[in-house]
């Protein structure tokens, strides 16, 4: 009978040890998903703790090998097992939502960004901008739209191929969020149109920031040789039309139509300039 029970007790620590090593396992996996940041080091900790469990567990089997029956020793065991079962069931329910936040958020992702210039869709665009719309409404704020257009890009499709016109598009959108705020929406629009949503933000100053657009695109928007059919791009210039909230535009529909008519007055006068949509003029 004692000689089972300390079978029993012995048996209970070697199983508590086995998935207390599933567990320090899943939490490595876990820990190699997680970003740089105070979570990633609390888990971090977590595995320094399975590890001490660990050979704590191993000190214990030595303890009870050395000093033979105690009926104690069978419920410490189970008391063992008890807390190796809960660690494990812990660190294998977070590392499957983890896995399972990841797998959406790739999914979200592939559906509201373009993929080809890196940046929000349209589907995406009308959504925030329905969002951003109603935001400045309800609390009385700017709201400027920028709608641009790269000036003759059929031409470089033509002459340097599709592929250094995709190129084109990738640069184009990268300059374009690095000059915008943290709060500036930016989005494909279709084709090689852009849109900007600069919430918070009066006409004067969308005007200057359509500006310094695009004298940044003129300016530094080239591609290398070799990738444009052995020859460089430069020259590269955008049209951009600016619109912003007012009475004379009550809704979103006014506000894009009033940025795609700015816009095309761009273009007519001239290409690479910017122009703003005046409600008297149309």
């Amino acid at each position: 009978m004692q000689d089972n029970i300390f079978f029993l007790a012995f048996a209970a620590l070697i199983s508590g040890l086995i998935i207390l090593s599933l567990a320090l396992f899943s939490s490595v996996r876990l820990v190699r998903k997680l970003p740089d940041g105070t979570l990633k080091n609390l888990w971090e900790y977590l595995v320094y703790f399975i590890l001490l469990f660990i050979a704590g567990y191993v000190i214990y089997g030595v303890t009870i090998w050395n000093s033979g029956y105690l009926f104690v020793h069978l419920v410490v065991s189970g008391i063992f097992l008890c807390g190796a079962i809960f660690v494990y069931i812990v660190c294998l329910l977070t590392l499957n939502t983890i896995s399972d936040i990841q797998r959406i958020s790739v999914l979200e992702q592939e559906t509201i960004i373009d993929p080809l210039m890196g940046i929000f869709n349209r589907r995406y665009l009308e959504r925030r901008l329905d969002e951003e719309f109603s935001r400045s409404q309800r609390y009385h704020l700017s709201l400027s739209l920028l709608m641009l257009d790269i000036d003759r890009f059929k031409n470089v499709n033509d002459v340097y191929g599709h592929q250094a016109g995709d190129i084109v598009l990738k640069n184009l959108a990268r300059l374009i969020v690095k000059l915008l705020r943290e709060t500036d929406f930016v989005a494909r629009y279709g084709g090689d149109e852009v849109v900007v949503i600069l919430p918070n933000t009066t006409i004067s100053d969308a005007t200057v920031i359509a500006e310094r657009i695009r004298m940044q695109i003129f300016e530094h928007l080239t591609i290398g040789d070799g990738k444009a059919a052995g020859r460089t791009i430069t020259g590269i210039t955008v049209s951009i039309g600016v619109s912003c909230v007012s009475d004379k535009n009550y809704n979103v529909h006014e506000l894009t139509l009033a940025a795609d008519k700015a816009l095309y007055q761009a273009k007519e006068k001239g290409r690479n300039r910017i122009a703003v949509y005046d409600s008297q003029e149309n």
